[in-house]
């Protein structure tokens, strides 16, 4: 490998960065030391983007490669998903400067290109943490809802259909501050739903739940958005509702069918999970930084 000095700018606590970090680490040499970096630059989280731009300003002949997680239209109405607050005409400053950007689905794509008027971006999906289920995989009489509470238009909409419907559900319930389940509790959580719904109307992957879910046999349900990230990878193998009264009848029916699931193989589901992998996500973002000559191997 000529020529690479490759820094990952991310969450080092984050489990779910760090190991994508490692992933591309196989492939990549990856520098330790910001102050160390002559060639190349991987941001691969939100923050510091004045920093970064200022960095890329004494620095020119670094090159830039973000991915843009998340962009939704609420992120100018002040708000943010878990307390610090972004500034987001920053990272719109920090996308611009950067060589390659990638996207999880075509909705963050869209939002790009309207924000900042940016069309050098490529969507390589994020990854799903898939698991093995040692235990029963079961119907705990229940749709589970994994998406964290965030001021999404649409907030609000599974849990008032269910009540109105009169159907037992359960949530991620994750408020600022609140702990989180353990890995093995939202394992049970998920291996005991009734099957899965990711109701946003803006949501980068929809919520790699879904993929954890189908991947252990699950049925799911997504909001049929233009800025939702699921049908471009779901296509023809998820349930759709568009608008709140098709919500509640879609929710109705898939309840009072459930018995009826699964609608396609196990192993069907976990061939088509395969392509949502770490090391799938990895080889992607490595194969298009190669591929560009943003760093060669």
């Amino acid at each position: 490998m000529a020529d690479v000095n490759l820094f990952l700018y991310y969450y080092h606590e984050n489990k779910y960065t760090t190991a994508l970090a490692a992933e591309i680490g196989k492939y990549l040499p990856i520098q330790d030391d910001m102050n160390s970096i002559t060639t190349h630059l991987l941001v691969l989280q939100m923050g510091a983007s004045a920093r970064l731009v200022e960095i890329k300003e004494q620095n020119p002949q670094i090159q830039y490669g973000t991915y843009v997680w998340d962009c939704y239209d609420w992120i100018w109405e002040g708000h943010d998903r878990g307390g610090n607050e972004h500034n987001w005409d920053e990272f719109g400053e920090l996308c611009k400067v950067s060589e390659q950007l990638w996207t999880p689905s075509l909705g963050q794509k869209k939002r790009l290109k309207e924000y900042w008027d940016i069309d050098n971006c490529d969507i390589i999906p994020a990854y799903a943490q898939l698991f093995d289920y040692d235990d029963e995989i079961t119907d705990g009489n229940y749709i589970f809802n994994p998406l964290r509470k965030i001021p999404d238009r649409q907030y609000g909409w599974f849990e008032q259909a269910c009540d109105e419907l009169n159907i037992p559900y359960k949530t991620s319930g994750k408020e600022q501050g609140e702990p989180t389940r353990s890995w093995d509790e939202y394992k049970k959580v998920v291996a005991d739903a009734s099957f899965i719904v990711s109701t946003y109307y803006e949501a980068s992957t929809g919520g790699m739940t879904l993929w954890e879910g189908y991947n252990i046999g699950k049925e799911i349900l997504v909001c049929d958005s233009p800025y939702h990230g699921t049908k471009e990878h779901f296509g023809d193998r998820a349930h759709y509702f568009s608008g709140y009264e098709d919500l509640k009848v879609q929710l109705k029916r898939l309840w009072d069918t459930k018995d009826q699931f699964p609608t396609r193989s196990l192993e069907s589901k976990q061939e088509f999970c395969q392509q949502f992998t770490v090391e799938e996500m990895a080889l992607n973002l490595v194969s298009s930084i190669t591929d560009t000559g943003f760093c060669s191997i």
